[in-house]
C-alpha cells in the first residue's frame, strides 16, 4: 500500500497513484475494485444463536416454568415435566427466530441509507455509494461530510475537520495541501483526510490512498458505537410487565397452594393444582411478542421512509409532545425555482420554468425579452452562473438532476435558461481566484473572479439579501451608471419584504473591481460593494404536508417551525401549512435577534408561547431544545447541518434528512427521513401509537387469557372437583394462544382510532388503570364459561370420588375445545380497542389468520389422532359436540364487541 504519502507532493501522489486531478476512468475503477475490495470495515458480529437462546431464557416466567417442571419430576409426573420442557423449548425456537428476524431487517435497513460521497471520474461529477471507492479516485467534500477513505488533500478551501473519533482530539483541525515531513504525527498531517471524521467547514477535494481495513480507523477496529445507552423506555415498561405477571403467577400459585392445603387435599394433589396454576398464569410467548412487535414496526418505517437507527426507540416516538422542524425541504419541497428577479435600475423580471429545468423565458410587464440582448442581464447572469458549487445535469430518463445545494443550484438553471453554462464560461471568460464557500455567519458565498475578456478582476458576493444589501453602499443603476445606495435602498427593501410574504426566499448579489493583485477575500473593501439584483426563489409546499400538521396538533403535538430564513417568509409558510398561533398574547414568530433582547423570564415564556422561530442559529435552536426538555417536554428535533448534531443529540429522537442532510446530522440522529418530508415524521409517530397500542393489546390479551385459566383452577379447587385442566392441557393451550396467536397481534396495522387516545405520556404504562375493567370482563367470561361448560359434561356432577376416567377426559376434553376457540375469538375483538372486529374485517390481518388456521389444525390432531389423544388424555369429538362448543366459545367476542359499542359512545369514556 501507500506509505506515508502526506510527504510527497501533488503531482508526486498523482503518480504514485496512476491518476489525476480528472479522476479514473471507469475501467480502470472495475480494475481496482477487483484488487483492493469494497471500501468497508469489517461488521461488527451480530448476536450469535448461543447468545441470543440465552438472552430468551434469561427472563423470570421461564425461571418459573424450569421451577414447575421440577416440581413435577419431583412427584413422579415426568409427562408434564417433559411437555414443560418441550413447550419452553418451542417457545425459545419462537423466540430465536424473531429474534434473528429482527436482526435481519436491521440489517436490510441500513441499505435504505446506502452512505454516497461525490467523485470525480472521468472529468465528470457522480454521486456514488462510499463503498465503491478505489485508490485514484478525486472526492469533493463539503461541510458536514463524513469523510469516506484516507486520502490526501489536494484542493482545500477554508477547511477543517473533526478528528475526534480518530484521535479523540474534539477541536476542529485545519487542513491544506502542504506538503510535510517524513516524521510528522497522524494529529499533525494537516494534508491528509481520514475515513469516518467529519468536514467541520468549508470546501476541499482529496485523491483516494486507503480504502477499508487499510485506513487508519480501519487498522485499529475502532468503533463509534461504543457509547453505553441508558436503559430506554420500552425497555423500562416491559421489565416492568415481565416482573408484574412474574409476580401474579407467583402468588395466584400460593393461593393455590394455600386453599388446597386449607381444605385437606393430599399433598400430591394440592401440588398438581399448584403447578396448573402456575403455568396457567405464565404468558411463555411474551419475549418473542416484545421482538416481533419492534422489527415489524422498523420494516413498516422503512418502507414509509423512514429509516431507524435504534429499534427501542420506535416507542418514544408515541410520546413525544413537541416537534421543532426545519422549513425547507421539510416543509417545502426543495424544488428552488428562480421565478423574480428585481434588478438595481429597478426593473422586474419573471422568469417561467419548473423545477430543475433549465428551459424557460423572461419577462418585464408581460413582454418577452432576451437576456443575452440585455447589457445588465448579460452581466449579471454569468455571475450567478459560477459563483456555487452546484451542478444540473440530465438523467437518462429525461429528468435533471442536483449536485450540490438546492439554492445555489437555482442560480444555475436561471443563468441556463439565458444559456450561460457555467463549464463554457470558465474555459472561455472566467478565472476562479479564490472561491469562499457559503457561511452560516455571513450567510453568502463569495469568489475573486477575474473576467479575462474584460482583463478586470471582479469581488462577487451572492446570498442572503439582507446580508448582501447591508453590506453595499453603492447600486448599479445600468451598466455604466453606478450611485449611492441610500436613495434607492428603499425601493429594494419593499420589494425584498413582499416577496418575502409571498412566502419566497430572496437572495442578492452585488459585486466591485478591485485590483488584479488582490487574491483573498478578506483583503477586499467591503464599504465599496455595489448592488446588483435581488431574486425570489420559489420552493412550494408539499402537498401532504397541512395534513399532516393538523393530525398532529389535533393529538396535542405542538409544531414549532426553527429556520434561518426571513421571519416574514417563515410567517407565511407557517400560516400556509397551518402551524396553529400557540398564544394569541404572543407574537406568532420571532428572529433570534429579539429573543437576545430578552430576560431569562422573558426567553422561557417566548419559547413556551412562540410558533415560529426566524433567523435562528444552530446554537440557539440547541439552547431551546434544551429549555423546552427542562419544561418536561419529550421533544422530536429535525436538522440537516453538521452544526444541528449537538440538538440532534440532545432531542429524546433526533431526525435527519437523508436527502440534504450531512452525514454528521445522520450520526447524531435517531431516524432518518429518507424523503426529508415533514409528513413522513407524522407517519413515524403514528407507528410509534401503533406499537404502543400492539403491546398494550397484546398484553392484555395474555393477561386476559392466561390468568382466566388460573382463576378456573383455583374455582375447581374450592368448588371441590377433579382438576379441570391437566399441566400438560395448560401448557399445549399457552403454547398455541400465546405462542402462535399473540405474536400475530403484535403485527396489527395501524387503523384510524390510534391517534384518538392522543400522545403517551412518558409514565404511562403498557397496563394501566384503564385497563382494569376490560380484564375483569374478559377473565369473568372466560373463567366462567370454562367452570360451566366443565360442570355440565361432568357425568356424576360435582363428587369426585364417583366421577369415571372417561368421563373425566371427556370433560377436559371439551373444556380444552371450549378454551382454545373462545380464545380464538376473543383475539378477534381485541385487534382494536375502539373499532368493531366487523368494521375491521375477520380476515385483514393475514398473519393472525394463519395462526388460527395452524392453530386449529394442532388442536385437531391431538384430540383427533389416537397417539397424541393418548399422551394428552383426550377422546375424540363427534360434531354434534363440537357446534354448541364453537357457540359458546362466541360469548367472550359478543361481550368485548359490546363493551367497545359503549365506549365509542362515551357511556365508559373513563375506561
Amino acid at each position: 500500500m501507500y506509505k506515508n504519502i502526506y510527504k510527497e507532493t501533488i503531482p508526486e501522489v498523482f503518480n504514485k497513484l496512476k491518476t489525476s486531478k480528472e479522476g479514473l476512468e471507469e475501467s480502470e475503477v472495475k480494475k481496482r475494485q477487483e484488487i483492493y475490495g469494497a471500501n468497508t470495515l469489517p461488521e461488527t458480529e451480530g448476536k450469535s444463536l448461543f447468545k441470543m437462546a440465552i438472552s430468551q431464557i434469561h427472563n423470570p416466567l421461564i425461571y418459573v416454568l424450569f421451577l414447575t417442571a421440577l416440581f413435577s419430576l419431583s412427584i413422579g409426573h415426568q409427562v408434564d415435566a417433559v411437555i414443560i420442557l418441550i413447550v419452553v423449548l418451542i417457545n425459545l425456537i419462537i423466540g430465536v427466530y424473531h429474534e434473528v428476524k429482527a436482526q435481519k431487517i436491521i440489517k436490510n435497513l441500513e441499505s435504505f441509507s446506502v452512505p454516497t460521497c461525490m467523485v470525480r471520474r472521468n472529468n465528470k461529477i457522480r454521486e456514488i455509494n462510499i463503498e465503491d471507492l478505489v485508490p485514484g479516485d478525486i472526492v469533493l467534500l463539503k461541510e458536514g461530510d463524513k469523510i469516506p477513505a484516507d486520502m490526501r488533500v489536494t484542493y482545500a478551501l477554508n477547511v477543517s475537520t473533526i478528528e475526534a473519533s480518530l484521535t479523540g482530539e474534539s477541536v476542529p483541525v485545519e487542513k491544506s495541501n502542504v506538503t510535510l515531513k517524513e516524521d510528522t504525527q497522524l494529529a499533525e498531517r494537516k494534508n491528509m483526510f481520514y475515513k469516518g471524521t467529519i468536514v467541520a467547514a468549508g470546501e476541499a477535494e482529496g485523491v483516494v490512498v486507503h480504502t477499508g481495513i487499510n485506513t487508519e480507523i480501519g487498522k485499529i477496529a475502532t468503533t463509534l458505537k461504543e457509547i453505553k445507552r441508558e436503559k430506554t423506555l420500552f425497555l423500562k415498561r416491559t421489565s416492568r410487565l415481565t416482573k408484574t405477571l412474574a409476580f401474579i403467577a407467583t402468588a395466584g400459585a400460593i393461593l393455590t397452594f394455600l386453599i388446597g392445603t386449607v381444605r385437606g387435599l393430599e399433598l400430591t394433589q394440592i401440588i398438581l393444582f399448584t403447578v396448573a396454576s402456575f403455568i396457567s398464569a405464565i404468558p411463555e410467548g411474551l419475549p418473542a411478542v416484545l421482538t416481533v412487535v419492534l422489527s415489524v414496526a422498523a420494516y413498516r418505517l422503512a418502507k414509509k421512509k423512514s429509516v431507524v437507527r435504534s429499534l427501542s426507540s420506535i416507542e418514544t416516538l408515541s410520546t413525544i409532545t413537541t416537534i421543532i422542524t426545519d422549513k425547507t425541504g421539510t416543509l417545502t419541497q426543495n424544488s428552488m425555482t428562480i421565478t423574480k428577479m428585481f434588478l438595481g435600475d429597478k426593473r422586474e423580471i419573471k422568469v417561467t420554468g419548473k423545477t430543475w429545468e433549465p428551459s424557460g423565458d423572461f419577462f418585464i410587464k408581460k413582454e418577452k425579452i432576451f437576456p443575452r440582448e440585455d447589457k445588465y442581464l448579460k452581466f449579471v447572469l454569468p455571475l450567478l452562473a459560477i459563483v456555487n458549487k452546484a451542478e444540473v445535469s440530465k438523467e437518462e430518463n429525461g429528468n435533471y438532476q442536483i449536485f450540490g445545494d438546492p439554492t445555489e443550484a437555482s442560480r444555475v438553471v436561471l443563468a441556463e435558461k439565458a444559456n450561460y453554462i457555467k463549464d463554457e464560461l470558465l474555459q472561455k471568460d472566467y478565472t476562479i481566484v479564490e472561491d469562499v464557500p457559503y457561511s452560516q455567519d455571513t450567510k453568502y458565498r463569495g469568489m475573486i473572479l477575474r473576467d479575462n475578456k474584460r482583463e478586470k478582476t471582479f469581488a462577487v458576493l451572492v446570498g442572503g439579501a439582507e446580508n448582501v444589501l447591508n453590506i453595499c453602499q453603492y447600486t448599479m443603476l445600468s451598466k455604466k451608471k453606478t450611485r449611492r445606495i441610500d436613495e434607492h435602498k428603499n425601493s429594494y427593501e419593499r420589494k425584498m419584504n413582499n416577496w418575502t410574504k409571498e412566502a419566497m426566499r430572496v437572495q442578492a448579489i452585488a459585486f466591485q473591481e478591485v485590483d488584479e493583485k488582490v487574491k483573498k477575500l478578506k483583503d477586499v473593501d467591503y464599504k465599496k460593494f455595489i448592488f446588483l439584483a435581488t431574486f425570489g426563489i420559489h420552493d412550494p409546499i408539499r402537498n401532504n404536508v397541512p395534513g399532516a400538521i393538523k393530525k398532529a396538533q389535533t393529538a396535542g403535538i405542538r409544531v414549532i417551525m426553527a429556520t434561518g430564513d426571513n421571519k416574514e417568509t417563515a410567517i407565511a409558510i407557517g400560516r400556509e401549512t397551518g402551524i396553529e398561533h400557540q398564544n394569541k398574547d404572543f407574537p406568532y414568530a420571532m428572529e433570534e435577534l429579539e429573543l437576545q433582547k430578552l430576560s431569562e423570564k422573558e426567553f422561557e415564556e417566548a419559547i413556551e408561547n412562540v410558533s415560529i422561530f426566524a433567523r435562528l442559529t444552530p446554537d440557539t435552536k440547541f439552547k431551546i431544545a434544551e429549555l423546552l426538555q427542562k419544561k418536561g417536554e419529550i421533544l422530536a428535533m429535525t436538522g440537516d447541518g453538521v452544526n444541528d448534531s449537538l440538538a440532534l443529540k440532545k432531542a429524546n429522537i433526533g431526525i435527519s434528512m437523508g436527502i440534504i442532510g450531512t452525514d454528521a446530522a445522520r450520526e447524531a440522529s435517531d431516524l432518518i427521513l429518507m424523503d426529508d418530508n415533514f409528513a413522513t415524521i407524522v407517519d413515524a409517530i403514528e407507528e410509534g401509537l401503533t406499537v404502543f397500542r400492539n403491546l398494550r393489546q397484546t398484553s392484555l390479551y395474555l393477561l386476559s387469557t392466561n390468568l382466566a385459566e388460573d382463576v378456573f383452577i383455583i374455582l375447581a379447587l374450592v368448588l371441590n372437583t377433579p382438576l379441570p385442566l391437566l399441566p400438560i392441557h395448560i401448557l399445549w393451550l399457552n403454547l398455541l394462544t400465546d405462542g402462535l396467536l399473540d405474536v400475530s397481534l403484535a403485527t396489527e396495522d395501524t387503523h384510524e382510532d390510534v391517534w384518538e387516545d392522543g400522545m403517551k405520556k412518558k409514565e404511562e404504562q403498557i397496563i394501566d388503570r384503564r385497563q382494569f375493567l376490560t380484564l375483569a370482563i374478559t377473565i369473568s367470561v372466560l373463567s366462567t364459561i370454562g367452570l360451566l361448560t366443565f360442570l355440565h359434561y361432568l357425568p356424576e356432577g360435582l363428587d369426585s370420588t364417583v366421577i369415571s376416567h372417561v368421563g373425566l377426559e371427556k370433560a377436559r376434553t371439551m373444556v380444552f375445545a371450549m378454551l382454545t376457540c373462545s380464545q380464538i375469538f376473543f383475539i378477534f375483538s381485541l385487534r382494536s380497542p375502539t373499532i368493531s372486529i366487523f368494521k375491521l374485517g375477520f380476515f385483514t390481518n393475514k398473519y393472525l389468520f394463519i395462526s388460527i388456521f395452524l392453530v386449529l389444525i394442532l388442536t385437531t390432531l391431538i384430540i383427533e389422532v389416537p397417539y397424541l389423544a393418548n399422551i394428552f388424555q383426550f377422546t375424540p369429538l363427534k360434531w354434534d359436540e363440537l357446534l354448541p362448543i364453537i357457540a359458546i366459545s362466541t360469548i367472550p367476542l359478543w361481550i368485548m364487541e359490546f363493551y367497545k359499542y359503549l365506549k365509542r359512545n362515551e357511556y365508559l369514556s373513563k375506561y
